[in-house]
């Protein structure tokens, strides 16, 4: 599963475009913090995404710059942006919450709204499931006496942790609520 294909398939479902302007858009929109993705790692993706025929592309002249390839993803593109997209909103061992959320950028236009909020209602569970986990293993280690070395920089994390998740859990929940607004219908595809 590759965080970069779905950032790169996703921008090329949107619109045709040259890698230099791909970089523009991870950066404009702040995506190369979240995924740590440089201008060589585009290249590369583009590159390897080619290779396996889920892009395409032409060279296009514009006015005063030499001919640019410009990229178009594919039909077997689509299908495997959209399985990333499914697989990546659903994987219950993503380690980081901002493989979520920066997969979630793409539902628009991509997920009917029954699987969107199959995915919010998914990820719920996942965040409750941990929670229990975590729990466990707290009180685990309450009774076997190791909270007591916890530094205090540590229980700050802890706790901070805790903020983190509720804030999360009410994130999701009022995405959940939105969804279901008549002015919201347009982000969802059409059921078939």
């Amino acid at each position: 599963m590759s965080k970069i294909d779905l950032v790169v398939l996703g921008f090329l479902k949107s619109k045709p475009m040259h890698g230099y302007e791909m970089a523009g858009f991870f950066e404009k929109r702040g995506i190369d913090m979240w995924i740590k993705i440089k201008t060589p790692s585009i290249y590369k993706a583009l590159n390897r995404l080619g290779k396996k025929e889920l892009i395409s592309y032409k060279f296009v002249q514009s006015e005063n710059s030499p001919p640019r390839k410009v990229y178009s993803i594919t039909k077997v593109g689509k299908e495997y942006f959209n399985e990333l997209l499914h697989n990546i909103l659903t994987d219950d061992k993503i380690t980081s919450p901002f493989d979520f959320w920066n997969a979630l950028r793409f539902a628009k236009g991509n997920l009917t709204k029954n699987q969107f909020i199959t995915i919010i209602d998914t990820r719920l569970e996942i965040i409750a499931k941990k929670e229990q986990e975590l729990m466990a293993k707290h009180n685990k280690a309450e009774l076997d006496g190791k909270l007591n070395n916890i530094p205090f920089y540590g229980k700050t994390v802890m706790e901070s942790f805790v903020e983190i998740k509720k804030i999360t859990k009410d994130a999701l929940l009022k995405i959940k609520e939105e969804a279901d607004l008549p002015e919201n219908k347009q982000v969802f595809k059409k059921e078939k």
